[in-house]
C-alpha cells in the first residue's frame, strides 16, 4: 500500500477506536482472568496497547504494566483514560521492531493482531528478538493471530474482497481488502459512513501459518507452551481459525554457555 506506514492506523482511528471496536465484558473479563494467571509475578508488557483495553483493567488489578504502542495519539487517549481512572501504569512511545524495552518481563502480551500489523514479516522478526531479550527466565509470550481458512488458502482467486462490518441506522462500516498471496499481505482500508461524513482507516496484515508462526519464535528463543483457540482455552485444532499462542523461552544448553 503505496505511503502506508505501521502508525498510521492508531494515529487516525484514536479518536473512536474505543467507540467503534468495544468488547463484550465477558470476553475482556476472560481476557483478564487467564492473563492474570498465567504468570503471577513479575512485570506485564503489553505490545500494541493502543487505548488500554486490556493494559488498563490489568493495572487497576494490581499488575505492574508497561503499555508501549507506535502512536502517540493511541497512547494520549490511554493517558487521559488512567488518570481518568487513577490507574497506574508507564506509558512508552515505543516500536518492538526497533528497540527492546528496558528491564525484564514475566508476561508479555501482543493481542487482537497486533503481531500482524508490525509492518512486515522482517518486523515480525527484529520484535521477536527484542522480546527474547526482555523476557524472564520463566516468562511466558501471548501472541493472538487468525488463520486463513482453508477455502481460503486453496481458492487462488481470492485476491480481494470487501466486507460488510455493520449497519446501525447512522453507521455503516466496510472493510475493503486486497490479498497479497507472494508477499502474504491483506491490505486493508476500513471505511466508516457515519452522519458526520466519511473516514477512512488503513491497515496492514501481514499474516503467517502456524509453522511460519512458530518457525520466526524458534528462531529468536522461544518454544511453544500451548496453543488456544478462544480464551476459554480450547485447544486448538485444525480448521480453526482464531489462534491464541503462549511461548516462552527455549531451555539453555551447554552449547549456549560456551
Amino acid at each position: 500500500m503505496e505511503g502506508f506506514n505501521a502508525a498510521m492506523y492508531g494515529e487516525r482511528i484514536a479518536d473512536v477506536y474505543d467507540q467503534h471496536f468495544s468488547v463484550e465484558p465477558d470476553l475482556t473479563a476472560k481476557q483478564l482472568n487467564v492473563l492474570s494467571n498465567l504468570h503471577q509475578s513479575g512485570r506485564v508488557l503489553e505490545v500494541g496497547a493502543g487505548t488500554g483495553r486490556i493494559a488498563l483493567p490489568l493495572a487497576l488489578a494490581g499488575k505492574d504494566v508497561h503499555a508501549i504502542d507506535i502512536s502517540p495519539k493511541m497512547l494520549s487517549v490511554l493517558k487521559e483514560k488512567a488518570a481518568a481512572q487513577a490507574a497506574t501504569l508507564e506509558i512508552e512511545l515505543l516500536d518492538i521492531a526497533e528497540e527492546a524495552p528496558a528491564g525484564k518481563y514475566g508476561l508479555i502480551t501482543c493481542l487482537f493482531n497486533t503481531f500482524y500489523m508490525l509492518g512486515g514479516h522482517d518486523e515480525q522478526r527484529r520484535a521477536l528478538e527484542n522480546l527474547s531479550s526482555c523476557i524472564s527466565e520463566d516468562g511466558v509470550l501471548v501472541i493472538e493471530t487468525w488463520l486463513m481458512s482453508e477455502r481460503q488458502k486453496q481458492d487462488e482467486s481470492f485476491t480481494q474482497t470487501l466486507l460488510i462490518r455493520r449497519i446501525l441506522p447512522d453507521e455503516v462500516v466496510l472493510s475493503a481488502i486486497l490479498v497479497d498471496r507472494e508477499d502474504s499481505r491483506l491490505d486493508i482500508g476500513d471505511i466508516h459512513f457515519t452522519k458526520d461524513g466519511i473516514r477512512l482507516f488503513p491497515h496492514q496484515a501481514h499474516y503467517l501459518t502456524l509453522e511460519e508462526m512458530d518457525s520466526l519464535c524458534k528462531q529468536a528463543g522461544f518454544i511453544l507452551l500451548d496453543r488456544w483457540s478462544d480464551w476459554n482455552m480450547t485447544p486448538f485444532a485444525a480448521g480453526l481459525t482464531d489462534v491464541i499462542s503462549l511461548y516462552r523461552l527455549a531451555p539453555r544448553t551447554m552449547e549456549d554457555d560456551v
